[in-house]
């Protein structure tokens, strides 16, 4: 067997092993029926508005962009369950408490 990125002794084989074990693919077989939905709730505060409004940067669109590479992240197969994210509102804060009198 061949020693991975010059790694030497068994450290390689243990990686090996690793790599072939088909346990994390019988976890997710036996979990299939376990689906679950994380609903959020996104708040976006003034000044996360006024950096962007700034940059004249479409924020909720890059919101939900970040939010769709973290839906890929939950899907990977080694959590062991089907996780799905679903953003169920937006709210912007446009003014701040103090401002308010």
């Amino acid at each position: 067997m061949q020693d991975l990125c010059n790694v030497i002794s068994n450290t390689s084989k243990i990686i090996a092993k690793r790599a072939l074990n088909p346990q994390k693919k019988a976890l997710a077989k036996s979990n299939d029926n376990k689906s679950y939905t994380l609903e959020l709730l996104v708040v976006l505060d003034k000044s996360l508005l006024d950096y962007y409004k700034e940059m004249s940067f479409d924020v909720e669109n890059y919101i939900l962009t970040l939010f769709n590479m973290a839906t890929g992240l939950f899907h990977d197969v080694s959590l062991g369950v089907h996780m799905q994210l679903t953003i169920v509102r937006i709210i912007r804060l446009e003014v701040e408490e103090n401002d308010v009198k």
